[in-house]
């Protein structure tokens, strides 16, 4: 808890570049890229299961933390809703 943005951003594949203070560039693009962060690749990889459920409940605390104390414009950027991101975080891990 309590970290930066840069941090966040490097726990996801980023590094910080030497030349300039404070710029992080982007690693290779994942999977997730360009998905429905309300409905993630995994979901349809995995079958039902404990290995399912500890991938989302992993997730939904992972955007909880992230999208905890940002502006609803934030949000919007990434095609959410407060509304929204607050039903699926709410759902019990083991419903999709």
């Amino acid at each position: 808890m309590g970290e930066t943005l840069s941090a966040q951003v490097i726990s996801l594949g980023a590094h910080l570049v030497a030349e300039r203070s404070g710029a992080v560039k982007a690693g290779p693009v994942s999977d997730a890229a360009g998905n429905d962060l309300l409905r993630p690749s995994f979901e349809a990889e995995l079958p039902a299961g404990p290995r399912l459920w500890l991938r989302r409940l992993l997730w939904r605390r992972r955007l909880r933390a992230a999208f905890h104390d940002e502006a609803d414009t934030v949000l919007e950027d990434f095609g959410l809703s407060p509304a929204s991101l607050e039903r699926y975080l709410a759902q019990p891990f083991w419903r999709p």
